[in-house]
């Protein structure tokens, strides 16, 4: 009877143990805390904590953007449980939710802790990114990888110490200026807010007759901030603000439309209106097949 039940207790710990190592990992370090700083086209910084080797994390963003002579805040949380990825603003109603492709990808091709640098390094690949030497950032071994820019990723942990990130005329430098392995982390920092609606990336809540132009704005911001974690896997903020170079064009020209319009009518007040308008219908269109 005792060899019985220690039989089905070791069967239990076996079962538990090969569960545990299908869980997407993101970090060596079981928890901690990095700090990103950025300077350029994105100035600011962005607070990251994880725990679980990185099945759990949790992005701060408090940042700015400025593109062509325009301003935009960027103050919102991101948070990854697993497969899932949850972006909200404190100020707004709405929690945008999408996929973790590298998640999904970790679990369905059953890599391992072991397997954590093969992962990594094919993920860079997979994303267009060749490595092309090593080099010390803050005095840590680091591997270059370059493609949209440059990453510097530390090879004892698999983190980004510095990016370069240089796309559509835009320039942004990302830089570690604070970080603690391996530190306690509170987990209620991995919860996100149940009083706000949860909508789908696909969801047809989206429509802008019950979304106002700038809840539409953050839902869309939300989105390609999620879509730029696609681009920055390895241990980097996720931070960067990524398009498509069709939805850059279609906003730019109405834009310049409407402020072509609204200064032969001398009235600033109808071009930021039409502005407005073709921002929001250039956002719509691009919402429906982002994630196409």
């Amino acid at each position: 009877m005792k060899k019985r039940i220690l039989s089905v207790a070791v069967i239990i710990m076996i079962t538990i143990s090969c569960i545990f190592a299908q869980n997407y990992t993101r970090f060596k370090s079981k928890s901690g805390m990095i700090e990103y700083t950025m300077t350029g086209t994105i100035e600011g910084k962005t607070t990251l904590y994880w725990d679980d080797y990185g099945y759990k994390t949790l992005n701060i963003h408090d940042n700015k953007t400025t593109i062509m002579g325009m301003s935009n805040e960027s103050n919102y949380k991101e948070l990854t449980l697993g497969k899932e990825i949850y972006t909200w603003d404190e100020e707004n109603d709405y929690i945008s939710k999408s996929e973790n492709p590298f998640a999904e990808n970790w679990e369905t091709e059953n890599y391992d802790k072991k397997d954590f640098d093969e992962f990594n390094q094919k993920s860079l690949e997979s994303l267009g990114y060749k490595r092309t030497g090593d080099e010390k950032i803050q005095g840590k071994n680091c591997e270059v990888w370059e493609g949209i820019g440059k990453i510097w990723v530390w090879k004892d942990q698999g983190i980004s110490m510095k990016t370069e990130l240089k796309a559509m005329g835009t320039s942004t430098l990302i830089e570690v200026a604070d970080m603690k392995l391996n530190k306690k982390v509170d987990k209620n920092l991995f919860k996100y807010p149940t009083d706000k609606k949860i909508v789908l990336e696909d969801s047809e809540d989206l429509d802008d007759e019950d979304i106002d132009p700038e809840t539409m704005q953050d839902l869309l911001k939300g989105f390609n901030m999620q879509k730029s974690q696609r681009t920055s896997h390895v241990g980097s903020p996720d931070t960067v603000e990524k398009t498509d170079d069709d939805f850059e064009k279609e906003v730019t020209d109405g834009m310049k439309e409407a402020a072509k319009e609204g200064a032969k009518e001398g009235v600033k007040e109808a071009a930021k209106e039409e502005a407005k308008d073709a921002s929001k219908n250039a956002v719509k269109s691009l919402i429906k097949g982002l994630f196409d």
